[in-house]
């Protein structure tokens, strides 16, 4: 059971987030000039996660988390390349993709470039390494992954030079299909403490990560942690996603901006 007092902070957040929505929507579609548009997605972003927050934690509608975590999903990767938009710079992306079920998104997400993994993913020592590993694993691409890991083993942090080569590390477990290792192993990540003001109080972000990731490649792990909840580890998609915003709709065109625009929107009220 959430605490009452988390329940209320996640909505106050929610209210703080929607106030803002509505002139955020407006920017992207109407008043593109001069707009970091990959920032203002990212603000639109911030409302669909804590609506999937919201419904589960609060209501127990697991259909509403992946639905609303599938629009997070599709505007962080609309956001990739644009000014101002998410750089993939640690793995929540992929966290949320995975946790919508969808696997058309889980797909793009996993092959998703950035500048940043771009410029560290082939570097031992960056964590875009790690974050192109978890693609790697995301995708069942095992030849990349295991190549991958034994470079992380001889020249990545300190870390990993001390389990990969024993095969206690999550990407050794995971190939080796070693469901007994992998379940020690999330366990203990769970208990890592997260800094994410949305869910550090609700989901493990590395325990969750590291659990989805083995459901998606058939390791059914059991994880006995309140911040590992089994209830959204099957992948499980939805039959219908919505698009939810009509520029993420197949086909949309940015209407006529400026003036032009301006009047025709007065015209067509």
């Amino acid at each position: 059971m959430i605490p009452p007092q988390e329940n209320h902070r996640l909505l106050h957040m929610l209210a703080a987030e929607e106030m803002r929505l509505p002139d955020s929507v407006k920017r992207f579609s109407h008043e593109r000039v001069n707009v970091r548009l990959g920032a203002v997605l990212t603000g639109i972003c911030q409302p669909s996660q804590t609506r999937g927050m919201v419904a589960y934690f609060l209501h127990g509608d697991l259909t509403g988390l992946k639905q609303n975590f599938y629009v997070a999903s599709r505007l962080t990767l609309m956001s990739f390349c644009l000014d101002g938009g998410s750089d993939f710079s640690t793995g929540w992306p992929l966290f949320y993709a995975l946790l919508s079920d969808n696997p058309q998104i889980i797909n793009e997400m996993a092959q998703a470039t950035t500048p940043y993994l771009l410029e560290g993913r082939d570097d031992p020592r960056d964590g875009a390494y790690i974050i192109h590993m978890q693609q790697l694993a995301a995708l069942g691409d095992d030849v990349a992954l295991r190549a991958k890991l034994e470079r992380l083993g001889v020249s990545g942090p300190k870390e990993f030079r001390a389990t990969v080569p024993r095969g206690q590390d999550f990407f050794s477990l995971l190939l080796a299909r070693d469901q007994a290792g992998l379940e020690e192993l999330i366990q203990r990540d769970a208990r890592r403490k997260d800094n994410d003001p949305l869910t550090e109080d609700f989901l493990s972000y590395l325990g969750v990560l590291e659990a989805k990731l083995c459901w998606l490649r058939g390791i059914q792990v059991q994880i006995d942690h309140p911040k590992v909840p089994m209830a959204l580890m099957p992948i499980e998609p939805l039959d219908h996603y919505d698009d939810e915003y009509e520029f993420l709709k197949p086909g949309w065109v940015p209407p006529p901006q400026g003036v032009m625009g301006k009047l025709k929107r007065w015209l067509g009220k």
